[in-house]
């Protein structure tokens, strides 16, 4: 979520205020961008490596038997409640 944020050209602090935590400090940010910064090849290809991963996983999971009748059901109930959804009175 960093190097995207990153990449997207969002500044240290805006990805700290977009993710805030109490793990990890403004001066870590800057420390993992400058580490893909540095490895920018390694990491690259790494990243790649992991999409590819996700994308053949969400393949096998297509596939599965009850699927697409599960997933329209999903679909239909966060439909159903984004439609049902009142903004909370404050």
């Amino acid at each position: 979520m960093i190097v995207d944020s990153h990449k997207r050209g969002e500044c240290p602090e805006e990805i700290f205020e977009s993710f805030p935590s109490k793990e990890y400090t403004v001066a870590d940010i800057y420390s993992v961008i400058a580490y893909y910064l540095t490895h920018k090849k390694e990491m690259e290809k790494y990243f790649a490596k992991r999409e590819k991963e996700a994308d053949e996983i969400r393949q096998q999971i297509e596939t599965m038997p009850g699927y697409k009748k599960k997933r329209d059901e999903l679909l239909k109930k966060l439909r159903d409640r984004r439609e049902n959804y009142k903004e909370p009175r404050l």
